[in-house]
C-alpha cells in the first residue's frame, strides 16, 4: 500500500517545487534550457541537455528522473559570461543565497559559476606537452591507419608563420616537414618521445574532452589552443569554434584559473563562394585580468523553441554551461507519481478534465467540504490566481485546515501550514485509492472504488505500484506460481507488482501477469519516480530470424529523423542475420547520424551509415558488389554502396557470424541487451575492435543513445511483423566477461622524466 499523500508531501518540506501549472506545471512556462546547453555530470562529462537520461547522476549531486520536450516561449538569458535559452519562468541560484526567476533579475544579482577543479593530475606531461594538446585540439588531426590502431599519427597543419614559430619553439621531439600542396608546414609527434601525450590525443580522439584536468594543465591547455584558434583583442584573447562543448569545457578551465570567459550565443553564417551551408560559430573572449563574475545583463524575448524539462532529485540544481540553475518539477506529479501515473494540463484547476487516467487511480469528485487526510484539493481561479492552486489536505475544517502546498503565498517553498480554503475556490477532490488511510468517503473498509463526479459509472481500484529491480543475470517469468514458462528477465529489469509470499506478481507489457521469484529481485523504495512498464527489448528476440516488415512512423533523436522506409529495410537486413534491431538503429546514429552527421559528407551520397573502408575487393562476402568511394582524411577510401538497402545488409552480415562462425570479425547476433550487442562488437568476443575509442567508451555512447531513444525503440519493435523466415544464424557462446565500469579516464605515468622549461614569453 502506498504511503498516505499528506505523509509524502512530509519527504519534500522547505524544497521548491512548481505545480500550480503558472510556473513550470502541467502545460504551464516551462522551467528549462533548449537543448544547446551542456550540463555537466558526476563523471566530468559535459552532456546536451536533450541527452540526459533517466537515472543520470549530476555534478551537483543529483540524478534526472525525467527529461522531455515542450514547445514553449524563450527568452535569451545574457549574464557577463554567456547566454542562456531559458523560459521566462525558469530560475538560476544566486552567490547571495537563494535563486531567483529570470525574470526578477536585476543587474545587481551574481549567478554562481562552477568553480570546481581537478586536485590531482590524471596525467604526467609536461607544460609544453599541455602546450602542444590544447594547439592539438584547435589546429590538429590524427592519422590512423588501421581501425585497430591505438597509437596514432599526430599531425598539426601549421598555416602561418607565428603559428609555426610557436609550434617548433616548444621542448617537444617532432617531425617537421612540408604539407602536399608545397607551402604549408606540417608537424608530426614522434610518438616513442611522448608515449603519454599520444595516449591522450588517442582518448580525446575526436577532439570530445571532458572536465578531467587541473587548474594548472588548464592554464597550458588554453595558452595553447589561442595560438591555434584564437587572436588577441587588446588584453584579451577571443576563440572560435563551431563546437561549443569543447568551448564550453574550456571556458570552465578558464574560471577554475580566475579568469573572465564569456561565451557568445549562436551565430548563423550566410552562405559563401566555398560553402553552401557553414555551420553555426561560438565565441569565446578571455580576459585573464578580469574575475570569472556572471552579472546579470538583460533578458529578451527570443521566440517559440523546443525546450527540455529537466527534472531531477535533491536540492534539483544542475551546472548547465558552467552556471548553476533549478530545475523544473511539479510537487502534485511528485504524488502522482507514486500511483504510475503524471498530471498534464493547461492549468491546475482543469487536471481533472484533462487526465482520464487519473479515475483509473483515483476517487474524483465535486468539493463538498468532506476531506480526508492526504486529499488532493483543486482549487479554481480568483482574483489573483488565474491559474489555480494545489494542496494537499492533512487535518482541521475547511475554514481553518492544515495543508501542504507550495506557493502560497507566492513562490514559497513546500510548506505546511494553516489556512480558509474557501477564499480559494476548492472546486474538486482528488483521493488516490491505495493510499494508507482512504475510506472511499466514508465507506467501512479501506482501498474500495468510489463513484466519480460527473460520471455514473463505478471505476475499479488502481492495483497498489511497488517497484522492482531484477538482480539475477537471468530468471524466468511464469504465467502461474510454478506454472507455465511466458518468457526471460534480465538483470536490470524493471517492473511494477505485488508481493504475493515469496513470489511477486509483476505489470508485463502487455497487460497481462506474470510471477518471478521474490529472491530474484529487490524492492526499490529508493526511487521517487514509479516507472510504469513497457515491453522491455532486451528480455526477448522481439524480431525474427527471416525477413521482417515495418508498420510504424518516422522516428527522431538528437535533431536527427529516420524515415519509416529506412527501418523497414533495417528490420529486414537485421532479421536475416539474427541482428538485435534497437541495437543496430543505435550503432548507425553513432556512427554518422543515420547518414546525416555534417562530418561524415561519405554517408549520404555513398550510403555508408558504417564509415566502412574500401578494401579493395568490390565483392562483398554478403553478396554485395561495392565501389570506391570518397577519400579518408586518414588515408585510403570509404567503400560507396548502390542503395541503402545494399548497405544495411552488408553491415548486418559483417558484425554477425555469418560468414565463419567462431573465427568470424565479430559476433554482434543474437545479442538482444545494449550491452551484450556492443560486447559482440569488441575483442575478446569479437577477434577485432570494431573502434579505436574502445570498448568502455564505445558501450558508453551506445547505452546513452538507446537510454535516451529506448520509448521509441519499444515502439519500433511494437511494429514489426514478421514475413517469411529465413535460415537462422548459428549461436555463439562467449566467454563470461566482467562488467564493464566507465571511470574517469587515468593514463600511466610517463617514464621519461622530461621536464620542460618555460624560457618564452606568451599570451597567457
Amino acid at each position: 500500500m502506498v504511503r498516505n499523500c499528506y505523509d509524502i508531501c512530509k519527504d519534500k518540506l522547505g524544497e521548491h517545487y512548481d505545480f500550480d501549472g503558472s510556473g513550470g506545471g502541467p502545460g504551464g512556462n516551462w522551467q528549462c534550457l533548449t537543448e544547446d546547453h551542456y550540463v555537466t555530470t558526476s563523471d566530468n562529462r559535459y552532456v546536451s541537455v536533450a541527452d540526459l537520461s533517466v537515472g543520470d547522476k549530476l555534478s551537483t549531486g543529483n540524478v534526472v528522473v525525467e527529461n522531455s520536450p515542450k514547445k514553449s516561449d524563450v527568452y535569451w538569458l545574457r549574464t557577463t559570461q554567456g547566454y542562456f535559452s531559458v523560459t521566462k519562468d525558469h530560475r538560476v541560484f544566486l552567490k547571495s543565497g537563494g535563486y531567483k526567476l529570470v525574470t526578477e533579475l536585476t543587474e545587481e544579482d551574481e549567478l554562481i559559476v562552477d568553480l570546481s577543479s581537478n586536485k590531482e593530475s590524471l596525467f604526467n606531461l609536461t607544460p609544453d606537452e599541455w602546450r602542444f594538446f590544447g594547439f592539438w585540439l584547435g589546429d590538429g588531426h590524427c592519422d590512423y591507419r588501421y581501425e585497430s590502431t591505438k597509437s596514432p599519427v599526430v599531425k598539426v597543419t601549421l598555416g602561418t608563420k607565428r603559428k609555426e614559430d610557436y609550434i617548433l619553439n616548444l621542448d617537444l621531439e617532432l617531425n617537421h616537414y612540408t604539407h602536399t600542396n608545397k607551402v604549408t608546414p606540417v608537424v608530426s609527434l614522434i610518438n616513442k618521445k611522448h608515449r603519454e601525450l599520444n595516449k591522450l590525443i588517442h582518448l580525446c580522439r575526436g577532439k570530445y574532452i571532458s572536465d578531467m584536468f587541473t587548474a594548472e594543465e588548464y592554464s597550458y591547455i588554453i595558452e595553447g589552443y589561442c595560438q591555434a584558434d584564437g587572436y588577441s583583442v587588446g588584453n584579451s584573447c577571443e576563440i572560435t569554434s563551431i563546437d561549443k562543448k569543447l568551448l564550453t569545457v574550456i571556458q570552465h578551465g578558464c574560471h577554475v584559473n580566475g579568469w573572465s570567459a564569456s561565451l557568445s550565443k549562436r551565430m548563423d553564417r550566410e552562405s559563401t563562394n566555398f560553402c553552401d551551408n557553414p555551420k553555426p560559430i561560438w565565441r569565446l573572449r578571455v580576459v585573464k585580468g578580469n574575475k570569472p563574475v556572471s552579472m546579470f545583463k538583460s533578458l529578451t524575448y527570443k521566440g517559440k523553441e523546443t525546450i527540455w524539462v529537466l527534472n531531477t532529485t535533491g536540492d534539483h540544481s544542475y551546472f548547465a554551461d558552467n552556471q548553476l540553475h533549478h530545475n523544473c518539477y511539479d510537487l502534485a506529479n511528485y504524488v502522482a507519481s507514486f500511483f504510475g501515473t503524471r498530471l498534464v494540463g493547461p492549468v491546475a484547476a482543469t487536471i481533472v478534465y484533462d487526465n482520464p487516467q487519473l479515475y483509473r487511480l483515483a476517487l474524483v469528485k465535486t468539493y463538498d467540504g468532506q476531506l480526508e487526510t492526504g486529499d488532493m484539493i483543486i482549487f479554481g481561479p480568483v482574483a489573483y490566481n488565474s491559474a489555480g492552486h494545489v494542496a494537499f489536505y492533512g487535518h482541521g475544517d475547511q475554514t481553518s485546515a492544515t495543508c501542504i502546498d507550495q506557493n502560497h503565498p507566492a513562490w514559497n517553498p513546500v510548506t505546511e501550514h494553516t489556512f480558509n480554503l474557501l477564499p480559494l475556490n476548492p472546486t474538486h477532490i482528488v483521493r488516490f485509492y491505495n493510499q494508507e488511510g482512504y475510506s472511499a468517503g466514508g465507506q467501512s473498509s479501506n482501498n474500495q472504488p468510489g463513484t466519480i463526479s460527473g460520471n455514473d459509472t463505478t471505476k475499479t481500484k488502481s492495483r497498489t505500484y511497488q517497484f522492482w529491480e531484477v538482480t539475477c543475470d537471468e530468471t524466468e517469468v511464469l504465467k502461474e506460481k510454478d506454472g507455465e514458462f511466458i518468457e526471460k528477465t534480465f538483470q536490470c529489469s524493471k517492473y511494477t507488482g505485488l508481493e504475493d509470499g515469496d513470489w511477486i506478481k509483476i505489470d508485463r507489457w502487455d497487460g497481462s501477469a506474470g510471477y518471478i521469484r521474490k529472491s530474484c529481485a529487490k524492492r526499490r523504495e529508493d526511487l521517487d519516480v514509479v516507472v510504469t512498464t513497457k515491453k522491455d527489448a532486451s528480455v526477448t528476440n522481439d524480431l525474427p530470424s527471416g525477413t521482417a516488415n515495418y508498420d510504424g512512423g518516422d522516428i527522431s533523436y538528437g535533431g536527427y529523423v529516420l524515415a519509416k522506409d529506412k527501418i523497414s529495410a533495417m528490420a529486414s537486413a537485421c532479421a536475416k542475420y539474427g541482428i538485435w534491431l534497437p541495437g543496430f538503429i543505435c550503432q548507425t546514429y553513432l556512427e554518422t547520424n543515420w547518414g546525416q552527421s555534417p562530418g561524415a559528407s561519405y554517408a549520404g551520397p555513398e550510403n555508408n551509415w558504417g564509415g566502412l573502408t574500401w578494401t579493395g575487393n568490390p565483392q562483398r562476402e554478403s553478396g554485395v558488389v561495392v565501389s570506391q568511394g570518397a577519400p579518408r582524411a586518414e588515408g585510403g577510401y570509404y567503400m560507396k554502396f548502390a542503395s541503402l538497402k545494399d548497405y544495411f545488409e552488408d553491415h548486418c552480415n559483417l558484425i554477425s557470424d555469418r560468414i565463419g562462425g567462431a573465427d568470424a570479425l565479430y559476433h554482434a547476433n543474437n545479442k538482444y541487451d545494449i550491452e551484450s550487442f556492443t560486447r559482440g562488437l569488441f575483442r575478446p568476443v569479437a577477434k577485432y575492435d570494431y573502434a579505436a575509442v574502445g570498448l568502455g567508451a564505445y558501450i558508453a555512447q551506445m547505452s546513452s543513445i538507446y537510454n535516451g531513444m529506448k520509448p521509441q525503440l519499444d515502439e519500433v519493435m511494437g511494429h514489426i511483423k514478421e514475413g517469411e523466415p529465413l535460415p537462422t544464424a548459428p549461436a555463439v557462446t562467449e566467454p563470461a566477461l566482467p562488467k564493464i565500469e566507465v571511470p574517469k579516464p587515468k593514463l600511466p605515468p610517463l617514464k621519461t622524466g622530461n621536464k620542460a622549461t618555460d624560457r618564452r614569453s606568451r599570451w597567457i
